[in-house]
């Protein structure tokens, strides 16, 4: 059986990994076994509050 396609859940991934950080930020958790909120927002060069808000 062909399983449906749904893409209008495709299209909100997408559209929430269109912002470089974003995408910089998924990229990091899935190559980092263990990351702290100060070392996302370090890496990142975003706030502290910015990267806890993420997790």
């Amino acid at each position: 059986m062909i399983e449906k396609i749904n893409y209008e859940n495709r299209a909100k991934i997408f559209t929430a990994l269109s912002d470089a950080t974003r995408l910089r930020l998924a990229d990091l958790l899935l190559n980092t076994d263990e990351i702290s909120c100060s070392e996302i927002a370090e890496q990142l060069g975003i706030s502290l509050s910015l990267s806890c808000q993420a997790r």
